[in-house]
């Protein structure tokens, strides 16, 4: 696939209704959108335009196995960029306005309200039909042309300074009607079409007329070492741009439903050069967001380069990098540590209120979540919960559980979440629970380490119904987590790689959240972000109390193993 995916990298710029298809572009030279008419060949075309047979198919990979009528091409113009003296861009002004139709409105009265013409609507909305349009579409409007005055009251435009570029377009938005083409992989790597194009742009990144400023759409830039320099990436770069395939699908799924947005992507190389040059490109201004890499000095660059864009920043992977308490423009997308273990012990003590917690060391083990249980027994002493605590040896033995009364409820938590120790006490379990009055009321908790269990450990677990905390779970078998495989084996025909979080899963609860995230908020993510429960994920931001603080996504779930092979799971 490293041709393919190297299609999708090489500074591709897409503007969607939320859905993608790979455009390899000079950033320096401005383009139009062409529909290919029947009977048309790649030649035919190449020639009438000017350019050659290797720069259409550079700019339209797809058109090496020929063209189809009706399929839309993006064309290099023979006029190049103009250039001028170094300038000092402004980051663009992200707002926009959009109205739903009304029933009773028609195109003149809507103008009529807004200071548009019937035709300028039409050319910003292209592909409507002036003629036949339905109650409940939505419109977009240039708000920097007119507003409601209801509206213009509450309309402020703030800009920030972008490090000096060298230059400058001077050309218009080349927008083109919606383009519907079936998603394929070709595991040839010569071939890569994701997703339907629904608009094309000139990729020069900045325009220097204020109404096509403000035309610009909102936009996701992706910054991940996905190796396409290498012949056999390896598996870390394989989970990566699988996390990429499940974003694009989430590009789908959302693609008729609000503001287009623009995806960015872009090939680290596991680089803190490449990661540097990368947020100097003048395109990078025009982002709303960066979902990042989870190298600690990469993610640094992005967000010290990026905040002074005032460009937000979305931290996916590095789990226990806190630059989120001193940047207001970090978005952590990970509960972090210490709040992870406090919401666990909150949600133990609420939910267990009616148990006796055990707690099972392991003398001469690791006994690695010592930090947790050491946690918890304090959050029970100062609620004056009682709880028991036994010490094994080799293995937890049914004389170590004598003491314990067979006819309450007990729950157990280990101070190990290794699979090596779990099997050392869960037999011991089994035989108390058996003999217990109500076999139903001898539980587990435990660990997020948990969800790679299999086989007889999985069972064991239902069997003890037990319960344990993490950031994530995916449940192959519900509804959701099915048709996401099936489409992602439909799409890339392959199935998803065995990893614990499930990173094409992850790709689309994350471009889920940010694609709904910019539409509802204009791109404006200093506000509330409305909660979003994904397939294996839930994000749910605050704010942190400091203005200096960035934005935390405080979810953790509590995940339940039934017998029988059950699961269920709460959020916290």
């Amino acid at each position: 696939m490293r041709h393919s995916l190297r299609t999708i990298l090489a500074a591709a710029v897409v503007i969607l209704t939320a859905s993608v298809v790979a455009l390899a572009q000079d950033s320096t030279t401005p383009t139009v959108t062409y529909k290919v008419k029947k009977g048309e060949t790649v030649y035919g075309i190449s020639k009438s335009h000017g350019i050659t047979v290797d720069q259409l198919i550079q700019y339209n990979p797809t058109a090496r196995d020929g063209v189809r009528a009706g399929e839309y091409l993006v064309i290099p113009t023979t006029q190049p960029v103009e250039t001028t003296e170094e300038t000092t861009p402004t980051k663009l002004d992200r707002r926009r306005t959009y109205h739903t139709i009304a029933q009773g409105e028609t195109l003149y009265s809507i103008g009529k309200r807004y200071g548009l013409t019937v035709e300028q609507i039409q050319a910003l909305n292209p592909g409507l039909d002036t003629a036949n349009y339905r109650v409940g579409a939505v419109l977009r409007l240039n708000a920097r042309t007119a507003l409601p005055s209801e509206q213009s009251a509450k309309k402020t435009t703030a800009t920030t300074t972008k490090k000096t570029s060298t230059t400058t377009a001077k050309t218009t938005l080349a927008v083109a009607e919606p383009v519907t083409q079936q998603p394929v992989v070709e595991e040839s790597g010569e071939k890569i079409v994701v997703g339907s194009a629904a608009y094309t742009t000139d990729p020069t990144p900045m325009v220097d007329d204020p109404a096509l400023i403000e035309e610009r759409p909102l936009a996701i830039g992706i910054i991940l070492p996905f190796m396409t320099n290498e012949s056999r990436p390896d598996k870390s770069a394989q989970l990566y741009t699988e996390f990429l395939r499940g974003f694009l699908l989430a590009a789908d799924t959302l693609s008729h439903r609000g503001a287009p947005v623009a995806i960015r992507v872009y090939d680290s190389h596991n680089s803190l050069d490449t990661v540097r040059a990368i947020m100097q490109r003048p395109e990078i201004a025009e982002l709303s967001v960066i979902v990042a890499p989870d190298d600690t000095l990469q993610l640094a660059a992005v967000a010290e380069e990026a905040r002074r864009d005032a460009t937000y920043v979305y931290n996916a992977f590095a789990i226990k990098d806190e630059s989120h308490r001193a940047n207001p423009y970090i978005l952590q997308a990970n509960i972090p540590h210490d709040e992870m273990y406090q919401s666990a012990i909150e949600g133990f003590i609420d939910r267990f209120g009616d148990y006796i917690p055990v707690f099972i060391t392991h003398s001469s083990g690791k006994n690695e979540k010592s930090e947790f249980t050491n946690a918890l027994r304090e959050a029970l002493d100062a609620a004056q919960r009682p709880y028991r605590q036994i010490e094994y040896a080799n293995y937890l033995s049914t004389t170590d559980l004598k003491s314990l009364p067979t006819d309450s409820s007990l729950v157990f938590i280990p101070a190990s979440a290794q699979r090596s120790d779990f099997n050392k006490y869960i037999s011991a379990l089994k035989t108390l629970r058996e003999e217990s009055v109500d076999p139903t009321r001898v539980r587990l908790f435990g660990y997020p380490e948990w969800v790679m269990f299999r086989g007889d450990a999985l069972d064991n677990m239902g069997l003890l119904n037990t319960v344990i905390y993490s950031r994530f779970y995916n449940d192959t078998q519900s509804y959701d987590a099915i048709r996401l495989a099936n489409n992602y084996r439909r799409w890339y025909g392959a199935d998803m790689m065995e990893a614990v979080p499930s990173q094409g899963v992850l790709g689309f609860d994350t471009g889920c959240f940010l694609i709904r995230a910019l539409r509802d908020n204009d791109g404006d993510l200093s506000r509330r972000l409305a909660p979003y429960d994904g397939v294996q994920s839930a994000f749910d931001f605050e704010t942190g109390e400091d203005e200096d603080e960035g934005q935390v996504n405080g979810t953790l779930y509590f995940v339940y193993f039934r017998p029988g092979g059950v699961v269920e799971k709460t959020r916290l």
